[in-house]
Parts: structure tokens; C-alpha cells; sequence
């Protein structure tokens, strides 16, 4: 009998390929469903939000908030809370914060701000992603 490989074989090494790369793309997706408690650390341009056990914290170029937790997802992956904003200079009143935010696939973030209830901000960050906030203030 003539030994040959099948085809199947031959294919094994592109489908093991095609396996790795979806698990891992969707690795962040899978780890927070909901009703789990949001952790975790996203990235975008000019902020940054870090969810631990205790609460979150966002950091802007010029202004942070820590907000006391925990934080479980909803339905959709969503999750809301407010707090205080404080400008990084210290200077004039720290303004009122309201926010939302709503995991997409991929590992993203939808986070929309509200500060002293004027016009929403929305964002858009990355899981695992940490923000440039080297912007100058000025206020």
C-alpha cells in the first residue's frame, strides 16, 4: 500500500492558523459578558479608562475622576455612573460627571461624557491601549 497524505492533512496547518487568529481577536469579547464586572484598561486619544475591582478611574490630558465601584456590565455590555471631574491644575470647581460607556467587539470601548450636563463627548478607546496625555493644559 502506497502511503500519501490526504488532503485533511494538508490542511491542517491553515485551519489550526485560522483558529488562533479567531480566538485571539476575540479573546477580548469574550472575557466580560454581561452581568461580570467591568476590568479592565482602554486607550484613545487623549484619555484613558481604567476599571478595577474598587471603581474607575479616567484620565484626560488635563482633568481625572475616580469613581467608586464596582461597575457590572448590563444587558449590552453597558455600564453608567457619575461622579466629579477635576481639572489637573487644581484650579475652579470640579465639574459634574456623568458617563456611559458600551463594549463592542474587538476589544473597543463606546464612552460618552457629560460634563455639568452640557453636550454629551463621545470616545472611542481600545482595550489594553494607553493614552497619550502629554497635551499642555492651559485653563
Amino acid at each position: 500500500m502506497r502511503y500519501t497524505k490526504s488532503r485533511t492533512f494538508h490542511r491542517l496547518p491553515t485551519t489550526l492558523l485560522l483558529m488562533a487568529v479567531a480566538v485571539s481577536g476575540g479573546c477580548a469579547d469574550r472575557l466580560l459578558a454581561p452581568g461580570d464586572e467591568l476590568l479592565g484598561r482602554w486607550g484613545g486619544d487623549h484619555i484613558e479608562f481604567v476599571a478595577e475591582a474598587d471603581g474607575v478611574m479616567i484620565r484626560m490630558a488635563c482633568a481625572w475622576a475616580n469613581v467608586p465601584g464596582p461597575f457590572t456590565l448590563g444587558s449590552v455590555r453597558d455600564f453608567e455612573g457619575t461622579g466629579l471631574l477635576y481639572r489637573s491644575s487644581h484650579i475652579g470647581e470640579p465639574l459634574n460627571l456623568r458617563f456611559g460607556g458600551r463594549l463592542v467587539p474587538g476589544g473597543g470601548l463606546r464612552l460618552t461624557l457629560v460634563f455639568n450636563e452640557e453636550q454629551p463627548v463621545a470616545y472611542f478607546l481600545r482595550l489594553g491601549r494607553r493614552a497619550d496625555l502629554s497635551t499642555i493644559c492651559v485653563d
